[in-house]
């Protein structure tokens, strides 16, 4: 099996996987921001992501270095933990939830002053029932970085700002299913990616067990044996 369809095989398996867990995107801040600026998460059970479109900024947790982010990166808390994010450590935090209603409202926050930064942030929901093991495998902060412009991820990532400019920052049915597949596409990209792999995520790195794994999932009512 070439490297190219090890990857395509593991792609689809992820796919499979996150397809079971029925997944859905949303995305709910975007605006641009006038230093100083700095917003607070609150814990909770979903996967959350935060891109720089423009500028840098820090995100950090109870646990962790606040993380750099340079423009174009992307961070993603997999497991959903209290966070900040801001373009400047120390900042004073203002919660999520009221700086997304004032871009709902029309009257977004952090307006006085040049602008120094545009962020957009979503979430990723999937039914609890069916979580899978492969949640356990990511780290606290996921930091993605060195995206290009002409890169499918960051084209997905135009696709959905251009889309929530016609809506008026709203969103829709067509940024959430976008919004989907961006998710798909930055957890691709950190398992091809990633080294040292542990769990699940070792598993589609093995591409015997890939093969495997991309059978089961192709035939799942089949009566699989450890020989066959």
């Amino acid at each position: 099996m070439s490297e190219n369809s090890s990857e395509n095989a593991g792609f689809d398996v992820l796919a499979d996987v996150l397809d079971t867990m029925q997944l859905r995107g949303t995305i709910f801040f975007r605006s641009e921001l006038a230093a100083p600026w700095g917003i607070s998460l609150d814990s909770g059970e979903v996967p959350r992501f935060h891109i720089a479109l423009s500028g840098d900024c820090f995100v950090g947790t109870k646990n962790e270095k606040p993380v750099t982010v340079r423009e174009m990166d992307i961070v993603m808390l997999p497991n959903g933990n209290e966070h900040w994010i801001a373009d400047q450590p120390g900042r004073k935090m203002i919660p999520s939830k009221r700086a997304g209603e004032a871009c709902e409202l029309g009257a977004p926050l952090f307006q006085v002053g040049k602008i120094t930064n545009r962020l957009m942030c979503g979430l990723v929901q999937f039914d609890v029932e069916m979580a899978h093991p492969i949640l356990d495998t990511f780290p606290e902060v996921l930091h993605l970085s060195g995206i290009e412009r002409n890169e499918s991820i960051w084209l997905t990532i135009m696709l959905i700002d251009a889309e929530m400019a016609k809506t008026s920052a709203r969103g829709g049915r067509i940024v959430d299913k976008l919004t989907e597949v961006l998710t798909l596409q930055l957890l691709s990209r950190y398992i091809s990616e990633r080294k040292e792999a542990t769990g699940f995520l070792a598993a589609l790195s093995d591409r015997r067990v890939l093969r495997a794994l991309t059978l089961i999932h192709r035939e799942p009512a089949r009566d699989w044996s450890l020989t066959s």
